[in-house]
């Protein structure tokens, strides 16, 4: 297994929240992780990325390709479309970025309303966002939700439970 994911999206919407929680998950579940971060910009609005590779075997640096891309803005599909693999795939919040994409590469994941559906506060799309991908991954759930609990112990059980 060698996967590499890229969160995209402008500065301020947790890119990385999302890359710092599916590092811990893929490095606790005994995967190799290489992580890298591209700042465009330190004011929020401008566009920046978070890139995880993860193996089985040893790596040493991250790869051009993208094999699953997460799209928090518009603007990450359009800079980073052309990264994607062979067999790569980009999820995103149609309603959110307020555009739809019918391609088979494309999978709406309406990341927002599952948050205020289960969480009641959009603010945790975040989580919905990283157990999307590792749900995709076929991955166990359990670690991510022991990094959930240890992330948000100082705020308590009810902002625990929601994420």
């Amino acid at each position: 297994m060698d996967y590499t994911i890229r969160i995209g999206g402008e500065a301020g919407q947790g890119l990385q929240t999302i890359g710092g929680v599916l590092a811990k998950v893929f490095s606790r579940s005994g995967f190799h992780v290489f992580t890298h971060q591209d700042y465009m910009s330190r004011i929020r609005g401008g566009h920046n990325f978070y890139q995880i590779r993860f193996s089985d075997k040893e790596i040493m640096s991250s790869r051009e390709k993208v094999d699953i891309l997460i799209a928090l803005d518009l603007n990450t599909i359009s800079t980073h479309k052309g990264a994607l693999s062979e067999e790569g795939i980009i999820i995103y919040d149609a309603a959110f970025i307020k555009k739809s994409f019918d391609s088979p590469e494309f999978l709406n994941i309406p990341f927002e309303a599952i948050a205020v559906e289960a969480g009641g506060n959009r603010i945790m799309a975040n989580t919905v966002a990283t157990g999307a991908v590792l749900g995709m991954l076929g991955l166990d759930l359990t670690i991510f939700e022991n990094i959930i609990r240890e992330r948000f112990r100082k705020k308590g059980e009810e902002i625990t439970g929601k994420n």
